[in-house]
């Protein structure tokens, strides 16, 4: 890990130590941040407008700008479900310990926000190549 990994980790593991409510709101603020930039970024990856993706999701363009918006929080699990189908990705959800959450958010970076649609995904193409050997 780079030093500035080390000592954000660090700093955020500090702010984990003051208090279950501190921790409870630092992952609930964490959790509709980052649904909310993946969204926007894998729509952006894919060359989409809002309107384009909401068409292929089936729901309403005004819901797409909602589910952008970082400060959303209601978001269902049916409708995340159906864009994950939508961008061809898996979609996980799973309680985790903050040691991890403090791990993934000290090297958060906009390349970790994106991911590729099955047709491109890394495994496939190694699979692809092996099998035409």
């Amino acid at each position: 890990m780079s030093e500035s990994i080390d000592t954000i980790r660090a700093d955020l593991w500090e702010k984990m130590r003051g208090g279950k409510s501190g921790r409870e709101a630092f992952a609930a603020t964490h959790l509709s941040a980052n649904i909310a930039a993946q969204i926007q970024t894998i729509r952006e990856q894919r060359g989409w407008t809002k309107k384009e993706l909401a068409e292929r999701a089936g729901i309403f363009p005004s819901r797409i700008s909602v589910m952008e918006d970082p400060s959303y929080e209601k978001y269902a699990l049916t409708t995340l479900r159906r864009l994950a189908s939508t961008f061809d990705v898996a979609l996980i959800t799973r309680f985790i310990p903050f040691s991890e959450l403090v791990d993934w958010v000290a090297d958060l970076s906009p390349e970790k926000m994106g991911t590729e649609p099955f047709e491109r995904d890394h495994l496939l193409q190694q699979n692809t190549e092996r099998v035409d050997r």
